[in-house]
């Protein structure tokens, strides 16, 4: 891997050079662009701790240099706000951009692929090169270790102390957007050395090492079908430190083969993870498959969060009729863990989602959704009675009509929401009455005044949960104004609601809220922006909550400097 990225800086070098372009030299040689914004906000709250800091700011900048065709966005945040688990942080990145090579520095956002690195900040750098057909990316760093980020109860809600982990990976592929292959490699690991072992728990903290190889690839010979399948492979180390007392020949084989590319021990394991779908697509009509499967223990440093354990197998069907007025999308198949059959128990569900929507006019819509799945509970390597097997099955009904009426001057619109799930476990021996019912209902009427540039919505929404024996419900209203001002430079809404909450038809108190906002357009480069909130709950726990926030951003102008203009006046002097 190290080789890649020395490789791939000196092509970027070879390519820069060779790439430069003498006409820009005649040409605008530096151009700005950008915004900057800050802004502070205030919290106050009244019989109940306070969850955020009483005044805080933020300053943002993200500007943008162009030299000579050469674009260099920089961006900068910091925020000083503190919460539960939250410090006070900064983040700062440049990239620079010239035709089809990108530069990355700083805390960067340069995903792989889903199963190897995706969603994690690096901090570091890293390089795109997309000449021609041919993909190359590179990136090397320093992560975080999002278990350390958690609340614990042991110590308490704040950033734990960890290792020092290493990130680095790249992805070499060649194609257009239609047919393409990438392969990837990723590397992540803790450097156990970074921290004194008497700074951290060791029941909690061990230092990881995880080594990924995949490839993503797509063939569509033609429009109407395609291809696309992603695949890797995890090598991950739970724990660097893990003894070897254990320790077989097959395992000291191991790592005389491959013990440079990773710490090979007791605690390694090697899974799979990778997906492929077919599409056959059509004018008005569409079908295919799509297969999924995560292998037991599957882990990515790379990402934040990863279901692991599943195997999907499912068939996809979509068509439009009569003008697309009537769309149809739906998918149905199998869900089932238990891949390595180690568990007592497998889950094998029915998935089956459809959504209808049927627009005749512009004036009326009607979406209808259905959902549902079968989950059935099985004996697996251990041997169980056949009165603890249970039947879990999910309902969602879904039914959304719009209608709309009025000139365009004045318009009119009515929706209707409502919504319905059921979850229910038959477990006969714990309770004869397991069901969860939950019901949803929102009516909604909105006006546009369009000469007036003014807007009113007023809602009435209804919530009912039903668990057991508890039956828990929820009525209110919002009502929402917005007028545009001052030849529509200042744009003010005001917003409030009320709720009256119920347990088992007992009254179980109010909240209210309002919200006052105000966005002013000072000229073409100034905005100025606040907002006021506030928060009253009447029952057993009686508090209130304030919120304020003001935000004034302006936009760089596009600022040029002409080299000829520069020339002369260097003359004159």
């Amino acid at each position: 891997m190290k080789n890649l990225l020395i490789l791939s800086f000196l092509v970027l070098c070879l390519f820069s050079i060779e790439a430069q372009d003498l006409d820009q030299i005649n040409k605008t040689p530096l151009v700005v662009s950008g915004n900057i914004a800050i802004g502070s906000s205030l919290y106050y709250a009244v019989n109940r701790e306070n969850r955020r800091s009483p005044y805080s700011y933020f300053i943002s900048a993200n500007p943008t240099f162009t030299f000579f065709g050469l674009s260099v966005p920089v961006s900068l945040v910091y925020r000083d706000q503190k919460g539960s688990i939250s410090n006070p942080f900064n983040r700062v990145s440049i990239n620079p951009r010239y035709k089809w090579i990108s530069l990355h520095a700083g805390n960067i956002n340069m995903g792989l692929s889903r199963y190897s690195l995706s969603g994690q900040v690096v901090k570091g750098g890293g390089l795109e090169l997309t000449p021609g057909k041919f993909r190359i990316s590179a990136i090397a760093g320093t992560l975080q270790n999002p278990l350390a980020q958690l609340d614990t109860i042991v110590e308490g809600a704040q950033i734990l102390q960890n290792f020092k982990r290493i990130a680095y990976g790249g992805k070499i592929g060649f194609g257009g957007t239609r047919n393409y292959i990438d392969i990837i490699v990723f590397k992540a690991k803790d450097d156990a050395a970074s921290l004194d072992q008497t700074m951290i728990d060791s029941r909690v903290l061990k230092p990881e090492e995880n080594l990924i190889a995949g490839t993503s690839f797509r063939v569509s010979p033609a429009r109407w079908v395609s291809l696309l399948v992603n695949a890797s492979a995890s090598a991950h180390t739970s724990n660097q430190s893990s003894g070897d007392y254990l320790e077989s020949e097959d395992l000291r084989a191991l790592r005389e083969d491959y013990g440079d590319l990773l710490t090979i021990n007791l605690s390694t394991k090697l899974q799979f993870a990778g997906d492929a779908n077919l599409d056959f697509k059509f004018k008005n009509f569409g079908v295919g498959g799509e297969y999924k499967r995560v292998d037991p223990f599957y882990k990515s440093l790379g990402t934040y969060y990863f279901q692991e354990d599943y195997e999907n197998i499912l068939v996809k069907l979509n068509f439009n009729l009569f003008q697309n007025k009537l769309r149809f999308t739906g998918r149905g198949g199998l869900q089932r863990n238990n891949l390595n059959n180690l568990r007592a128990v497998t889950n094998s569900r029915q998935i089956f989602n459809a959504s209808l929507s049927f627009t005749p006019s512009k004036d009326f819509q009607m979406t209808a959704r259905y959902s549902n799945f079968q989950t059935e509970r099985t004996p697996g390597l251990i041997s169980v009675n056949d009165t603890l097997r249970y039947t879990r099955a999910t309902v969602l009904y879904g039914l959304t009509p719009r209608i709309s009426f009025g000139s365009d001057d004045r318009r009119s619109t009515i929706t209707i929401s409502a919504n319905y799930q059921n979850l229910e476990d038959l477990l006969q021996e714990v309770s004869t009455d397991n069901n969860i019912e939950n019901y949803n209902g929102n009516l909604s009427y909105s006006l546009n005044l369009k000469p007036s540039q003014t807007s009113f919505t007023i809602s009435l929404l209804a919530n009912q949960n039903l668990i057991r024996e508890n039956e828990r419900q929820r009525l209110g209203a919002n009502v929402r104004f917005s007028k545009k001002l001052f030849d529509k430079k200042l744009t003010a809404s005001i917003a409030m609601g009320g709720f009256q909450n119920f347990l088992n038809n007992i009254d179980e108190g109010q909240s209210y809220t309002g919200k006052i906002g105000l966005r002013y357009k000072i000229n073409k480069t100034i905005n100025l922006s606040s907002n006021i909130n506030y928060l009253n709950r009447i029952g057993l726990v009686n508090y209130q909550e304030y919120r304020a926030n003001i935000r004034i951003s302006y936009s760089l102008p596009k600022t040029r400097t002409n080299s000829k203009k520069t020339k002369s006046s260097k003359i004159d002097q």
